[in-house]
């Protein structure tokens, strides 16, 4: 019989150990190594085994007896290595019988499996087996193999297990990850031990350049909006992505979508969010743009078939601002019109108008278009005030005009929209150039898009309900606050969680808000 080497894991399992002698004595001990729990029955054993005991005291009991049938029940795996030959063939049959594994001594082929000679070290095992034909035989070539095998070696596993879980958490094409992987590994063979970490950065980097590079995508399309925020938004990601691959070039591809052109609706009323990223959904998917550069408060829920959200940089300021023209007390006047065409802003408003100005009637009005179209609406005497994102009045330098009065809500007192202070780059999930953009990823800014994201699509909400949500980490304690209006009546929540629990913490927040 031939016997195939698989390799399984022990830890946890339950074992039973026929005998006490030496042979017994040393595959208990190679077996100990591997995680499972054993039970040796014997009426007698040797003393190393008492010591053994000691060592593994939670793994390894000791049971002065002749072996029983119903011993045999519950238990993965079966030693049977008395000094009965008889004995040992009688607890193979049965095993046979239950298809449980077993392994006999001097049995042969009456056994399920082959005891190897073994050697471990670190993150790699080597297993020498003669099929049974020769436990002395295997354990000459375990020998000389152990030589390869030096703590270094070992340290050198465990190493590359750890980089395998990095490269197929970033690189999502196989054929890289697997250059990328077998490189790494002949170079640590050639060093005899782990690699330096700046090695490991270049290797990865350099194969992910060669793979791109050779595509021909030296050149990267970008879709975006026509306003002057959704230039420099792309501008932004243009520069990030060719900070981390040097040479790149980006072209910028401009759209103007059902959303730019109709500003005198509020957007519930001919579509939502997705009237600003459909076009450029179609361009990702015939192929004329190669990523789309989105504010992700205004992303819809439900990405087309074969897009994601590939990369996000880290989270400009999320925080809300109240403008005003220099020079205005909003508090002197009998009423306000604050501008803003937000469900959200218009809730919060409300709420904290009558904390503002006490005494004072304060009303929204529809205010739409880009940042400068609604700040010259408010120069032109229109509104008393608008609310515009922090983010974009300091993407585009306008957050210290000396024209205008700037009040920033805290994040708590007047909760951002999901994902705002965000810009999420949209791509082809099967697309190779998927590896630049994650380059450029803040992992935290991913994580809270991930949870705002999330807990809106419980909600089933996009711009027909005045929902806030903002999330922040600190350390691996996931914070998350919002606000809703439902059924009359406004709703309010603040929740923690480890970072393990998000899927839990998305439904009770989204709950609290229901």
């Amino acid at each position: 019989m031939a016997g195939f080497p698989f390799f399984i894991e022990m830890e946890g399992k339950k074992g039973l150990v026929a005998g006490g002698g030496k042979v017994a004595l040393r595959k208990v001990k190679t077996l100990l190594e591997f995680g499972p729990e054993i039970v040796v029955v014997s009426p007698a054993v040797i003393p190393p085994f008492e010591e053994l005991k000691t060592a593994f005291p939670q793994k390894l009991s000791l049971q002065y007896r002749t072996v029983r049938k119903e011993d045999l029940e519950h238990v993965d795996f079966v030693i049977a290595a008395t000094d009965d030959m008889e004995l040992n063939r009688k607890l193979a049959a049965f095993c046979r019988e239950k298809r449980i594994l077993a392994n006999t001594a001097d049995g042969g082929e009456e056994g399920f499996f082959f005891f190897p000679a073994v050697a471990k070290e670190g993150g790699v095992t080597l297993a020498v087996s003669t099929d049974g034909a020769s436990p002395s035989l295997a354990a000459k070539l375990k020998e000389q193999a152990s030589a390869l095998l030096t703590r270094e070696v070992g340290q050198l596993a465990l190493q590359l297990g750890q980089v395998r879980e990095r490269v197929k958490n970033e690189i999502r094409s196989q054929p890289v990850r697997r250059e990328i992987l077998k490189g790494l590994a002949e170079e640590g063979v050639r060093l005899g031990g782990p690699l330096p970490q700046a090695a490991i950065d270049q290797k990865i980097e350099e194969k992910q350049r060669i793979w791109i590079m050779d595509k021909g995508e030296t050149k990267i399309r970008l879709g975006t909006r026509t306003s002057a925020l959704a230039l420099a938004q792309t501008e932004i990601i243009s520069q990030k992505l060719k900070a981390v691959w040097p040479g790149l070039k980006t072209e910028f591809i401009t759209k103007i979508t059902e959303g730019d052109r109709i500003l005198n609706k509020p957007l519930l009323e001919f579509g939502g969010k997705g009237v600003f990223v459909t076009e450029f959904e179609q361009g990702l998917l015939n192929g004329e743009i190669d990523f789309a550069v989105h504010s992700a408060k205004d992303m819809p829920m439900i990405l087309e078939d074969g897009l994601a959200v590939v990369a996000v940089p880290r989270r400009e300021d999320p925080r809300d601002v109240l403008i005003t023209m220099a020079g205005t007390k909003l508090e002197s006047k009998k009423e306000i019109v604050i501008g803003t065409s937000s469900l959200r802003r218009q809730l919060q408003v409300e709420e904290l108008g009558k904390e503002l100005w006490p005494g004072v009637s304060v009303t929204c009005a529809n205010l739409r278009g880009n940042v400068n179209t609604r700040l010259g609406k408010l120069e032109e005497g229109g509104y008393d005030a608008i609310i515009l994102a922090a983010a974009g009045l300091k993407r585009l330098g306008l957050e210290k005009e000396s024209r205008y009065q700037y009040h920033y809500f805290s994040c708590e007192e007047f909760i951002p929209a999901g994902g705002q202070g965000i810009l999420a780059v949209e791509g082809r999930l099967d697309d190779p150039l998927r590896e630049v953009a994650v380059r450029i990823q803040h992992e935290e800014t991913a994580c809270c898009l991930r949870l705002e994201r999330r807990i809106l699509r419980l909600l089933d909400a996009g711009c027909h309900e005045p929902v806030g949500v903002y999330s922040w980490l600190e350390g691996k304690t996931m914070n998350v606050m919002g606000i809703n209006r439902r059924n009359g009546k406004v709703k309010r929540v603040r929740l923690s969680a480890n970072l393990d629990q998000m899927e839990e913490l998305a439904f009770q927040a989204a709950k609290g808000l229901s």
